[in-house]
This record gives C-alpha cells, sequence and structure tokens, in this order.
C-alpha cells in the first residue's frame, strides 16, 4: 500500500464516529458486526464490510466496496476482525487470505485446508449447511480429510462452491 494514513479525519462523520482507536493502532468498530466480528455497515442501499469500505474511501477507491466471490481480500496483518486501520490491512488473493489465516496463528488444531481441523491424532472434516453443522469423518490423513470436505461441498453447495482445490490448496490430480 502507498498511502500511509494516521487518522480518520478523512473518513465521513457517519463512519468516524463508530471507531475507536486502541492502544496496539487498531481502529476498532464499535457499531454492527457480523458473526465473525468484522464491521458492518449500511453503504449506498447494501451491506458492506466495514474495513473494505474504509479501505476503499482512504487508500484504493479501485478496491470494490461489493466484491463478488472469489475476489480481491483484505487480510488483517493485526489479526482484529473488527479494525478497519488501513495500515493493517493488506490486499491479498483469496488464496493468500485463506493460507494466512488457517496457518499457525489459529493454534495447533489449525489446517491449511478448509473444513478440516486436528481432533488428537486425526483430522475431522466439517460441513456447514444451512447454519447446521455436518460431521464428515476423522481421518488420519490431513489430505483426505480435505477431499472429504470438498466433496459434501459440492454436492451440497453446487459445483461452483468454494473447495480446498478451487482455491488451490488441493492440486487438481490430489482432488
Amino acid at each position: 500500500m502507498d498511502t500511509v494514513v494516521t487518522t480518520t479525519d478523512e473518513l465521513p462523520t457517519r463512519l468516524r464516529d463508530k471507531i475507536v482507536v486502541d492502544d496496539s493502532g487498531c481502529w476498532l468498530w464499535t457499531a454492527a458486526t457480523d458473526g465473525k466480528g468484522y464491521g458492518a455497515v449500511k453503504w449506498d442501499r447494501r451491506m458492506a464490510c466495514a474495513h473494505r469500505l474504509v479501505f476503499h474511501l482512504l487508500c484504493d477507491d479501485t478496491l470494490a466496496v461489493f466484491p463478488g466471490r472469489g475476489k480481491e481480500q483484505l487480510d488483517h496483518l493485526c489479526r482484529t476482525h473488527a479494525c478497519v486501520n488501513p495500515e493493517h490491512l493488506e490486499s491479498v488473493t483469496s488464496r493468500e487470505n485463506t493460507i494466512r489465516g488457517r496457518s499457525g496463528v489459529l493454534g495447533v488444531h489449525a489446517s491449511p485446508f478448509l473444513g478440516v481441523k486436528r481432533q488428537g491424532n486425526r483430522w475431522e472434516a466439517q460441513l456447514t449447511v444451512n447454519g447446521r453443522h455436518m460431521y464428515l469423518g476423522l481421518f488420519i490423513d490431513e489430505r483426505d480429510a480435505a477431499r472429504a470436505y470438498d466433496a459434501a461441498v459440492a454436492e451440497h453447495h453446487g459445483p461452483d462452491a468454494q473447495t480446498n482445490q478451487s482455491i488451490g490448496l488441493l492440486p487438481e490430480e490430489e482432488a
């Protein structure tokens, strides 16, 4: 990011009033959030992610406020979902954001694969369908769990749904 932003002064008042700067430099969104803790705000008669909107307004007006599926994402370098400080955000691909979010930062149960987490000495695959968690099984090999997840995603969400293979985490020959 070329632009260095150190203040919220250039934001519209209705956004600026919803931000509190903490000791770590995070600009914490204090209004509505989504289920994962990301700031949410109505903009142009639609719901937008607060961090994308602030980044768009202060740093990069080419970044889509309302992105399509699999489009450019913003990674929270501070790992604080409610943070909207553009200096704590980096524009990355969906794949890179997934890898960063699931690698080590989440702890010993983390897996780089979607829908996979460690359970003891095995790997559990699970999928959420209509708000309900579906247990897909325990696997010795982490990639087998990722394959099970991908198969269930295709079955329940269709062939265009995001899978480990579609974002490049599981090579095509392994799927």
